[in-house]
């Protein structure tokens, strides 16, 4: 391909018998074929799993330490450039799995798959791992490493060096040479932090509280711990996403929390991926979200929740072509992950491309078929394609679902019963919302949505007003799409002043 100057992998893509791609020897910028590149007699390695490590300890529950060391594996061998590692997210699917290494291997297209244990006695520590070949399942490498809990991040630094090595991707010099930490771990306060990680994995609002106490338990036992810090910006700017508490609150907490983390630990990926989220969601200041997320992404370029939102913020800011580059790029590292497919549909609708986001829900809905937010994207592009009766249809289906964004769809069901004509229905969302038993779950857009649709102006205003004092992550996402341009919001000057303000572009 000319007019690169970078490398660009070329892959196959629904070509169906025909052989795959050969990059021709005499290209400079493109990637031989894997299986035919080789350096001092070793096949090189680009792609990598790290499948969940086994806990071979006395203790049966410490399921929530070996997941910490798995996670923490993958962000040590997420540094190295060279390698592309699959995410925690995809990696995590297959713990406990009985499928065979080279099924799970073809499922993640890599080339190699990294398995584990971790045994834990005291304050000793050994972490097995070994190195498998996708192809033959042939084990390329296996080694043993023992030390105290002190000193966990200098041994998982270790494996993911001796990993690098062994699958032959070139290293900057930085990369190459071991990592001596500045300081060594409280293992108590490491404990707390690693039962925090594991239990905001439990995707609920109670795992996320439990998870926040547990940080500012370690905060209390180390308070110049800065990934403890990270991590607490990173689960309250996760918790706004929820909608489930005070954001005033969250929003201070979150972003203290990660500039203490930069203060003591220097610029952290996940520190300013809060940072990001937060100056997003909650100050909509689109260029600024865009350069803490493009600062983290600089820093973990395999994270695909970075690249997740460096593409939903290039999307708010009408940059659709490296929006589309950060979400191809995270569903890669990690497949099963919603975010990036998310963002990929966010990013249709913006472009009014309404016909391939309907496409593109149809085959992504298999894959997540209770994803709320993802079912939404057919009513919004029924509705703005003018089949009101469609996105009513679907509408509903989607307020019946009873799934955690139910007072959302109900929102949005009501709006589209009124935009189609159908007051009652219309009242009968709105009456449910009002007697709705998660008050908390319920945001000032979904009133103001059904009232404004039913021509209730003058009710829906302070609403509105609200919504946008409140930094309804829905407000912004209905401009995104468009869904203001439509009849009667459009010819409503407050409206439009109002979303004006939101600075979409």
């Amino acid at each position: 391909l000319k007019g690169f100057d970078e490398p660009v992998e070329i892959r196959e893509a629904g070509l169906e018998n025909v052989s795959p791609f050969l990059a021709p020897e005499a290209s400079e910028k493109a990637w031989p074929a894997q299986a035919e590149r080789a350096i001092d007699g070793k096949r090189v390695i680009r792609k990598i799993a790290v499948l969940p490590f086994t806990n071979i300890s006395d203790n049966s529950e410490q399921e929530w330490f070996v997941d910490g060391m798995t996670e923490i594996l993958i962000a040590e061998l997420a540094k190295i450039k060279a390698l592309t590692v699959i995410s925690r997210t995809s990696a995590m699917h297959y713990k406990k799995s009985t499928k065979p290494l080279p099924d799970i291997a073809r499922e993640l297209g890599v080339d190699a798959l990294v398995e584990g244990a971790v045994m834990r006695a005291g304050d000793r520590l050994r972490i097995t791992a070994q190195l498998i070949d996708a192809g033959s399942d042939a084990h390329l490498w296996a080694e043993r490493y023992d030390g105290t809990m002190e000193e966990v991040l200098d041994l998982q630094s270790n494996v993911a060096l001796a990993i690098a090595k062994e699958v032959n991707v070139a290293l900057t010099p930085e990369e190459a040479a071991p990592r001596k930490l500045s300081r060594l771990v409280n293992p108590a306060a490491f404990d707390l932090l690693m039962q925090a990680r594991y239990k905001i994995h439990v995707d609920n609002i109670e795992g996320f509280n439990e998870a926040i106490q547990c940080v500012e338990e370690a905060l209390t036992i180390d308070p110049e711990y800065a990934d403890a810090y990270a991590w607490l910006a990173a689960i309250y700017a996760q918790h706004i996403a929820y909608g489930t508490v005070d954001h005033e609150r969250a929003y201070f907490r979150a972003r203290t929390a990660a500039q203490e983390a930069i203060r003591l630990g220097g610029e952290s990926a996940l520190a300013l991926f809060a940072l990001a989220q937060v100056t997003r969601t909650q100050e909509w200041d689109w260029d600024t979200a865009l350069e803490y997320a493009l600062r983290a992404e600089a820093l973990d370029p395999s994270d695909s929740n970075i690249q997740s939102i460096c593409g939903l913020t290039f999307t708010y800011g009408g940059n659709y072509a490296q929006a589309h580059r950060r979400f191809v790029r995270a569903i890669d590292t990690d497949p099963l992950n919603p975010l990036p497919y998310l963002g990929m549909g966010a990013q249709l609708l913006a472009e009014r491309r309404y016909d391939d986001a309907l496409r593109f829900v149809d085959d992504k809905i298999k894959q997540f078929p209770k994803l709320a937010l993802l079912r939404s994207f057919y009513v919004l592009s029924y509705l703005m394609k003018g089949d009101r009766a469609r996105a009513i249809e679907e509408s509903r289906a989607l307020a019946e679902s009873g799934s955690d964004q139910t007072p959302d769809a109900l929102g949005l069901a009501g709006a589209c019963c009124a935009l189609g004509g159908d007051v009652r229905a219309a009242e009968a969302y709105l009456a449910e919302l009002r007697a709705h038993p998660r008050q908390d779950l319920v945001k000032s857009f979904d009133f103001a949505v059904i009232l404004a649709s039913l021509g209730r102006m003058e009710e829906s205003y302070p609403y509105f007003e609200r919504s946008y004092r409140d930094r309804d992550f829905i407000l912004a996402w209905m401009t995104l799409v468009h869904f203001f341009e439509l009849p009667p919001f459009k010819d409503d000057e407050r409206i439009q002043r109002l979303i004006a303000r939101i600075g979409i572009k």
